[in-house]
């Protein structure tokens, strides 16, 4: 029994000291990258997004202006808590809107620069109607990265998500981030989806932006755009073959039935109209036969 009980505090021992260690090593890591960058101060070449800690020191980033800072801005800002509200609706389907969220970081983080404009003139464009909304939301302060991370997978800057009102979200969006990529993005998981529901329309252009988008939705694993137009077209055409050869069938299975109908007809007017003469010779020969049986009443 000592032997055991020693063994188990030599066990536990040695487990507090390894997550000790791990500890340290983890805050050493974290003290690393919240280190300014040495010699460069943008971001890793070919990256699409950013992390804060690669720029500058949290203390630094705090002392950042904010994007959007104007009160002129087309974006309404949200915060955290709100951020949890709508993700909570959405789940729910109690969303009264469609709403497409940006999560940004100030300047600092050059993508998030870069689709200030893009991002406002969609905002623009749509705030004419009412079913649907472009937010930002803060996302390098503490507890917003905290909160991201966990309930978003929110890794690096900037991040759009999609949340329709009908629920099915948060859509994540990955994909160029010009106004008519972002638009074409509400339009497909916002509007066709939704039987009768009508597009998504610029105020400014007066017409979707359709067409020229770079965007394209999801394709099957292993194909393309242009194979899917092609299977598509290939589907569509043999559906119509399919209900032309039905069509066809179903006229000749009327035809036929509509000749048994005639042949029917015919044949039992031919048999009507035999029976009438049958009745009236027999009604001529009762005479010419009584008169046989009974000779003497003819007399």
């Amino acid at each position: 029994m000592e032997a055991t009980a020693s063994n188990l505090r030599e066990l536990l021992a040695g487990k507090q000291a390894s997550s000790k260690l791990e500890a340290e090593s983890l805050e050493n890591e974290e003290r690393e990258r919240s280190a300014p960058a040495s010699g460069s101060a943008g971001p890793v070449p070919g990256s699409s997004g950013c992390q804060a800690s690669a720029f500058m020191t949290p203390e630094q980033r705090r002392k950042c202006p904010d994007l959007w800072a104007s009160p002129s801005s087309q974006v309404g800002g949200i915060t955290v808590d709100d951020c949890e509200q709508m993700l909570y609706d959405n789940m729910h389907g109690g969303l009264e809107k469609d709403v497409l969220l940006v999560v940004y970081a100030p300047p600092w983080c050059p993508f998030c620069k870069d689709i200030e404009s893009s991002v406002e003139q969609l905002a623009a464009g749509v705030r004419h109607d009412s079913t649907v909304s472009v937010l930002k939301l803060r996302g390098d302060s503490a507890a917003s990265r905290l909160w991201l991370r966990a309930q978003l997978g929110v890794e690096s800057f900037p991040a759009i998500f999609g949340f329709p009102k009908d629920g099915g979200g948060p859509l994540r969006y990955i994909g160029p981030r010009d106004t008519t990529s972002l638009l074409e993005f509400m339009n497909v998981h916002f509007r066709t989806l939704t039987i009768g529901a009508k597009p998504i329309r610029m105020a400014s252009a007066g017409s979707l932006l359709r067409g020229s988008s770079p965007y394209q939705p999801p394709v099957l694993a292993g194909t393309t755009p242009t194979g899917i137009n092609w299977i598509l077209g290939l589907m569509v055409t043999a559906a119509v073959a399919v209900v032309a050869v039905a069509a066809k069938l179903m006229r000749r299975s009327r035809s036929a039935d509509d000749a048994a109908v005639e042949k029917v007809k015919k044949t039992c007017r031919a048999e009507d109209s035999g029976a009438g003469s049958t009745e009236a010779a027999r009604a001529q020969a009762r005479p010419r036969l009584r008169s046989l049986i009974n000779p003497s009443s003819s007399s």
